[in-house]
């Protein structure tokens, strides 16, 4: 028995017979007369057989689990394993050499790859499918390995030294660049690591190895206290002072998470050790059911509503049904893949794949398909085939980095690396190249482009960004001892300055001596704010952290505006209130294509057709009374140019994608950014306007130009519903259909944010950062970047639920949830399950990456993951492969802390990484 509870029992023989974890389930090996293992039964009773040939010992040769299904292993004469068949047939064999060392791999598609050894059997060289070769090369002192020389497939060399018990002190990447760890004499654990640039982070550890001091390379300090039975921390103390403590049971689970400002989390579970209560710092409790076998089936909220969950013999999810009783069914191939998606209209996706679970193909619920692809026998995506029959490929060199694209116009974009295999040079159809630049830490010091300029970026001593110098101007950076921004200044002098609450959260933003606040309820939500101009906001929310008020009101309280939000028990939101009225929707009818381009719509009587290229952009819009507006695209697949009966528009772009000019009919405005935040605008090289922002997306409070200053009022969907003047007297209110058509009540002084605080160009088009909008077609004129991870239908906007949902980088949707730090537990099972196919299938697949998304700026995005209850019956299932992966959707709780997912709107500006563009990933 171990000091954690957790037991091991033998027979008298010696041979292990059962486990029995920290919360009593229990794990038994059934053996045969001689102690080998004949099946395995898990604590939910669930039986694993095995088949053997042979004695002494006897080899296994099929495993058998609770349903059923088998995976085989086949021997040669000498005992030696030379097959492996997974249970959808597919098979993998070994070859060894005569010294009985694995000399040849073939994968179940064919692939080869070979293994040669030196005299004391180290792996000298691997040659890989498609010819790549690896090298490694040894320094030997006795039988010690000294150091490690491994060279890739493009000929790059990183040396690995070691110390005399064989612990890793020096690494010498093919740069030269050297990083060092110094350990400590007795355990080796590392007490200071030395970077290439000469930076230090110190470490100690108590008698156990437990770290429970960490220095930073700025001296910031961070203390971690432990228990003395599970080695768990129960303590952290920051830089700052500030503490979060832990509690756990008997049973090693956390049953209390308390953060620096004393709100506490609390946790209890099944016998089993299965979550099943989660109560938070308002006292609200989300419950969780489970079956025998340990699935999550039953997940009831704080507002008591229930949605539920089916598995099958072999657990895997087949049927997920809502609080609405909505029902999402999945079906699965013999490698328990993904194969079909019936969402709760009875609409039907299709996926296929390969031996080696790369996905072949996509077909909606029109039978469209959505995409094919091919792979090289590296499982490398090398061609993808849209539902028009046009199709893009991929080219790698021997490391596997790509190399070049070629799309469905035939423009080719190629991408160089370095030694150490970054992107250092992009060069696309148009002749535009950008390169990247490092420093020895690895950070993205200079961009240059030779269409937009260049930017040089500065970073500390922990890699943070302190300094972005762009052809716009000059932004930098503050941070305190936890890393948070402090400051931001640009080239002009404005100065915004942040500070933050004991939990991390931003309590104030203050800008040309205007300062707006924040204050939080006990779980973290946004419970008021005062503006930049004194006008206080109050929040109101549901059980399931949904806003549902939104009040507005001058300095001596009197009422402004109140927005009220009502929902249904699936979350969408399905009553909006406020004093201002609704916008009508143009009306319209519409065709669609085979890949779900619209082919044609009927606007107020008039018929218009839709013309796209071979990428997928709209190009053209024709009606017979209203003529036509021509839209140009670079080889990037950005919008640079409209024209059109009702005027013309530009649009430039710098090296991260982001629009750094617009000419609107000839009125021409510049942006300056912070990450991918617009935070003031340009007229010609001089800031005209600048931005009261928070470090949300979209997140402008204010506007201060040369025609005065406005506060901007914003709905739950960050939409601008009105501007006030610095008396706090309404300027003027904007009105929106759901989708986004607006009319202004009042003189808008130049403002172009509205509808989801994008801007409105006056072309009749948003721009959504990664692509445009069009709030009368209702969706994208453009595919998603992303591809099918942002949902099957490349155009559609936020899954047809514009009142719930924003997409502030054209890229994947948001919910209301932006008001609270967190999403609620039960929110986040239930986040991307039924009533959300998009969701449901951007889980099960992902997309191959684009030129377009090479140069479009990353979305941050939570995950939640997925963890089961028996841990042996889990390793079993691994070993089956083709189990369902913890990333099958939808998604179940994980142990806490915390099941939560964590709704980031931005990320404060930080370092920048280049694009390394990759083949398609796999679910």
């Amino acid at each position: 028995k171990l000091a954690d509870g957790t037991q091991y029992e033998f027979n008298g023989a010696g041979s292990l017979t059962a486990l029995v974890d920290t919360a009593g389930n229990r794990t038994t090996l059934q053996l045969d007369g001689l102690g080998f293992p004949l099946s395995l039964t898990d604590s939910t009773g669930a039986l694993y057989r095995f088949d053997r040939q042979g004695s002494s010992p006897p080899l296994i040769t099929r495993i058998t689990d609770p349903a059923g299904r088998y995976i085989e292993f086949g021997y040669d004469a000498s005992r030696r394993l030379i097959s492996y068949r997974d249970q959808g047939g597919g098979v993998t064999l070994l070859e060894y050499d005569v010294n009985n060392r694995i000399a040849k791999k073939t994968d179940p598609r064919g692939a080869v790859e070979l293994i040669e050894y030196d005299a004391a059997g180290r792996a000298t060289q691997e040659t890989l499918p498609e010819g790549g070769v690896q090298r490694f090369a040894y320094d030997v002192s006795g039988t010690l390995v000294t150091q490690t020389r491994h060279t890739d497939e493009n000929g790059n060399t990183t040396t690995y030294r070691f110390n005399g018990l064989g612990y890793l002190v020096q690494t010498t990447d093919a740069l030269g660049r050297i990083t060092r760890y110094e350990r400590e004499p007795a355990a080796n654990l590392v007490r200071r690591t030395i970077d290439a640039a000469g930076r230090v982070t110190q470490g100690s550890y108590n008698q156990r190895g437990d770290l429970v001091r960490l220095i930073d390379a700025q001296g910031n300090t961070t203390l971690y206290d432990y228990d003395l039975r599970f080695r768990k921390p129960v303590r952290i103390e920051n830089a700052l002072g500030n503490v979060v403590t832990m509690q756990y049971n008997s049973q090693a689970n956390l049953i209390a998470l308390t953060n620096a400002e004393g709100e506490t989390t609390s946790y209890t579970y099944t016998a089993k050790g299965q979550l099943e209560t989660v109560t938070d710092a308002l006292g609200r409790v989300s419950r969780f059911s489970y079956d025998a076998q340990g699935n999550l089936i039953e997940v009831v909220n704080a507002a008591g509503e229930s949605s539920s969950r089916s598995f099958d013999a072999a657990n895997r999810l087949i049927q997920a049904v809502d609080v609405l009783g909505r029902s999402t069914s999945y079906t699965y191939d013999s490698l328990d893949r993904v194969s079909q998606v019936q969402d709760a209209a009875s609409g039907l996706t299709r996926f296929s794949f390969d031996a080696n679970d790369n996905l072949l193909s996509v077909t909606d619920a029109n039978n469209n398909p959505v995409e094919r692809n091919l792979y090289d026998l590296r499982n490398r995506l090398t061609q993808k085939t849209d539902a028009k029959n046009l199709s893009s490929t991929y080219r790698y060199d021997a490391a596997g980095n790509l190399t070049g694209v070629t799309d469905r116009k035939g423009q080719v974009t190629s991408f160089s690396y370095d030694a150490l295999n970054r992107v250092t040079q992009i060069q696309d159809a148009d002749g535009r190249g950008t390169g990247y630049g490092y420093d020895l830490a690895g950070n993205v010091t200079r961009i240059t482009d030779t269409q937009s300029g260049d930017l040089l970026m500065s970073y500390d001593t922990l890699n943070r960004l302190t300094e972005v110098v762009s052809p716009q101007g000059t932004v930098s950076y503050t941070y305190d001892a936890l890393g948070r921004r402090t400051s931001r200044t640009l080239s002009g002098g404005d100065v915004t300055a942040y500070t933050y609450d004991r939990a991390n959260r931003v309590k104030s933003v203050s800008l040309r001596g205007k300062t707006a606040t924040y204050a939080y309820d006990a779980v973290g939500r946004l419970a008021a704010r005062t503006l930049p101009d004194g006008i206080t906001v109050a929040y109101g929310y549901d059980v399931m952290d949904r806003v549902t008020r939104i009040a507005y009101a001058k300095t001596d309280g009197t009422p402004i505006e109140t927005l009220a939000y009502g929902y249904d028990p699936a979350g969408q939101r399905i009553v909006k209130g406020s004093g201002s009225s609704s916008v009508r929707e143009t009306p319209f009818s519409a065709s669609y294509d085979e890949a779900n381009r619209l082919a044609s719509i009927t606007l107020n009587g008039e018929v218009f057709s839709i013309g796209y290229d071979a990428n997928g952009n709209l190009v053209s819009k024709t009606g017979p009374t209203s003529g036509t507006t021509s839209y140009g695209w670079s080889a990037r697949n950005q919008l640079v140019s409209i024209a059109g009966p009702a005027g013309g528009a530009s649009f430039k772009y710098d090296a991260l994608g982001r629009r750094i000019e617009k000419t609107v009919n000839g009125n021409t405005t510049g942006y300056l950014y912070d990450g991918a935040q617009a935070i003031a605008e340009l007229r010609g090289n001089a800031i005209d306007t600048v931005y009261h922002t928070g470090l949300a997306i979209d997140e402008v409070r204010a506007r201060y130009g040369a025609s005065g200053n406005q506060t901007l009022l914003t709905d739950a969907l960050m939409s601008v519903i009105a501007q006030a003047n610095d008396d706090q007297s309404i300027q003027n209110y904007y009105t929106y259909s759901p989708y986004g058509e607006v009319t202004t009540l009042g003189p808008d002084e130049g403002n172009a944010l509205q509808y989801t605080g994008r801007e409105n160009d006056g072309t009749g088009l948003y721009y959504y950062r990664a692509r445009y909008y069009d709030p009368v077609l209702k969706r994208f004129i453009a595919e998603d970047p992303i591809g099918i991870a942002g949902g099957i239908n490349l155009y559609l906007y936020v899954d047809g639920n514009p009142l719930s949902y924003s997409d502030p980088d054209g890229l994947l949707l948001t919910g209301l949830h932006a008001f609270s730090r967190d999403m609620s537990p039960a929110a986040a099972t239930t986040a991307g399950q039924t009533g959300n196919t998009a969701a449901a299938v951007a889980a099960a697949t992902a997309a191959a990456t684009t030129p377009a998304a090479a140069v479009t700026i990353a979305v941050a995005t939570g995950t939640v993951e997925v963890s089961t209850v028996s841990i042996i019956s889990r390793i079993i299932q691994i070993a089956i492969k083709g189990v369902p992966p913890d990333t099958l959707p939808p998604p179940a709780p994980i142990a806490p802390p915390p099941i939560v997912r964590t709704v980031q709107m931005s990320k404060p500006a930080g370092g920048f990484s280049p694009p390394k563009p990759t083949g398609i990933c796999k679910p």
